[in-house]
């Protein structure tokens, strides 16, 4: 297990761990179910961090900016560099081929460009915004559980295998099981973070608890539907898509939370 953490820190993380020499089927299955400790290390560095800018008290979107420009640089931004790759081998009408050309040129495309842009103004925004609200725990749970819906993806027969590449060791590894107690343990986590902010705040938190909890339930099927997406377009889920996934869970898991939060009356 502790290779597995090893190889998981060096494939997302800027720490400097050494990569394994060798990947096969059996570490990439520990990367994976390693991966929501990478999630809970960098939860525990969001969430300290956002807790010293609330000290601080700096206008919302200066935190927002240091904040998640920290993230970017502890993960080098290869999940939001990815999540722009993807865009642009999801919107190629061509051949599967031609879909995978797209996605891992050099250069990112138009709608890749348009979708990072986006997926960072909102997440600094709405990292701000509960930065200044008292929302340093729910910060910290958000950055975690952003990585615990990677083993969704890699379910046992959840996609074909490619030949090469470091899905062929990722896919295919995973129990459902144990992916969907992830995505449980995801909405408690959430549940308590906007229950906690609600509380610091003194307003009542049930319904930003309800929302994290139908929020949940909806973005894991909207991870589901975005694997079976990658399957027809690309004919696999290419390694792409579980970094992009990340991005995706992060981004839309911040802004929704700052949504129920407003919706409790903070």
């Amino acid at each position: 297990m502790l290779a597995g953490f090893r190889a998981a820190l060096s494939l997302s993380t800027i720490f400097p761990v050494r990569r394994p020499a060798q990947y096969d089927r059996a570490l990439g299955a520990r990367v994976v179910q390693t991966f929501p400790l990478v999630g809970l290390l960098l939860g525990v560095i969001a969430g300290l961090t956002a807790w010293v800018l609330q000290l601080l008290a700096l206008p919302s979107f200066l935190s927002g900016v240091l904040l998640v420009g920290l993230l970017t640089f502890l993960t080098r931004g290869t999940h939001l560099r990815n999540l722009g790759r993807l865009l642009d081998g999801l919107t190629t009408s061509d051949s599967p081929e031609a879909a995978l050309r797209a996605m891992r040129s050099s250069t990112v495309g138009y709608w890749g460009m348009l979708a990072m842009a986006l997926a960072l103004l909102a997440e600094i925004a709405a990292m701000g915004a509960l930065i200044s609200h008292k929302g340093a725990i729910f910060v910290g749970v958000i950055v975690a559980v952003s990585r615990w819906a990677t083993p969704l993806l890699c379910m046992v027969k959840g996609s074909p295998i490619p030949r090469q590449g470091l899905a062929s060791y990722l896919l295919g590894t995973q129990r459902p099981a144990f992916a969907w107690t992830l995505v449980v343990a995801s909405a408690f986590m959430l549940a308590a973070g906007a229950a906690a902010t609600a509380a610091l705040s003194s307003v009542m938190p049930e319904v930003a608890v309800v929302l994290m909890v139908l929020y949940v339930a909806l973005a894991s099927k909207l991870t589901l539907y975005l694997r079976d997406r990658t399957i027809r377009i690309f004919g696999f889920v290419p390694e792409e898509a579980l970094s992009a996934q990340v991005a995706l869970w992060e981004m839309t898991t911040v802004v929704v939370g700052v949504i129920s939060l407003a919706f409790a009356g903070l």
